[in-house]
């Protein structure tokens, strides 16, 4: 009964850690229309920093890596959720500045896998393809549990993390910042007319996006023990987009649920069905990757919104005056925009007489 304990535990801080994943890239994708692939490149800094911040001075016999220092915990999350929002705020002057739509998309795959090339190709960077080992868990010594207690204990870690990340993320969605995204993404145009700058609004949903990207990568260290560049190839940044897009764009919900469906339900379980007949290990996750696929395709056509559509945005009675939508209290007045040319004017129309 205990493995299956532990079993479901180990889902849940997978589930909890994709959670904060998807959160931030549905602020990059569903609210601000960011094209971003090399998001799980945010996670792998992340990770590698909050690993070489915890593991101690570097062995080259055993394994070399930059800094190599051993600080409390939890200041290597902090210091991998910085080395997102770093990675972030250098790669999004490539991304933002010129790039737009589809050609985000490209330029991103490609920096992506020449990150991934960069640090494997260097083993002075952070060990190349053999990756970093050992890299101790939080508190483990200090809290002394037994392997399951344990385990529940760090997902209690990655469901605080999770909660957080999705209070913080749901301020903004309500806040004028998101309402400027949104904008943004329906049209930039329009938006920079009406005096938003476009550029700082999209960068700063990069660089939150990339800090909880980094966040996320430090989780997943300290869970793991270790992280080598097989296990963040651009392919394992398709997840998140499949999760997000099954989920719901711009919806905070359904990125939650997006994380349950495929990294969860989807990805993870079915790496553990065992080989039977002629299929074996590599088939099994050759179909896990198709399935993924096939299913992505089939909401993109069918229900390309996601199973949680983006919620209707509910304005104040403020702002449905403003608009010509209700009458002032009182007045029986409406406020109204009359175009003269390319300039505006508000006026006060009496819809009672």
């Amino acid at each position: 009964m205990s493995h299956y304990l532990y079993y479901a535990l180990t889902l849940g801080v997978y589930f909890f850690v994709y959670c904060l994943l998807g959160l931030g890239y549905n602020l990059q994708y569903g609210l601000a229309g960011i094209n971003n692939v090399a998001n799980y490149s945010f996670v792998a800094f992340g990770a590698y920093l909050a690993a070489v911040t915890t593991l101690g001075p570097s062995n080259s016999l055993v394994q070399s890596y930059i800094l190599g220092t051993s600080i409390a915990w939890p200041l290597p999350l902090l210091v991998g959720a910085a080395a997102g929002a770093l990675t972030s705020l250098v790669l999004g002057f490539i991304f933002l500045l010129r790039l737009r739509h589809q050609y985000q998309a490209i330029v991103t795959l490609v920096v992506a896998q020449v990150i991934w090339l960069l640090v494997g190709n260097n083993p002075g960077l952070f060990n190349g393809y053999n990756g970093l080992a050992g890299v101790p868990q939080p508190l483990e010594s200090v809290v002394n549990l037994a392997p399951v207690p344990y385990e529940a204990f760090f997902v209690g870690i990655t469901a605080l993390c999770a909660l957080l990340g999705f209070a913080f993320m749901r301020r903004v969605v309500r806040s004028p910042l998101g309402r400027v995204l949104r904008a943004i993404r329906e049209d930039e145009s329009v938006a920079s007319c009406f005096g938003r700058n476009v550029f700082w609004a999209q960068m700063s949903a990069f660089i939150v996006a990339g800090t909880m990207a980094g966040l996320a990568g430090g989780l997943l260290v300290e869970y793991l023990g270790a992280w080598s560049p097989s296990g963040w190839s651009p392919y394992e940044g398709f997840v998140v987009i499949a999760a997000l897009i099954i989920g719901g764009t711009a919806n905070n919900i359904g990125a939650a649920l997006g994380a349950f469906i495929v990294p969860v339900a989807i990805y993870e379980l079915t790496g553990f069905i065992p080989p039977f007949g002629p299929v074996n290990a590599q088939t099994i996750d050759a179909f896990r990757w198709i399935a993924i696929g096939i299913i992505v395709l089939l909401f993109l056509w069918f229900r390309p919104q996601g199973v949680l559509p983006e919620p209707r945005r509910r304005f104040r009675l403020v702002d449905r005056i403003l608009v010509g939508q209700e009458p002032i209290p009182g007045k029986g007045l409406f406020l109204s925009q009359k175009m003269h040319g390319s300039d505006a004017t508000s006026v006060v129309t009496d819809e009672t007489k």
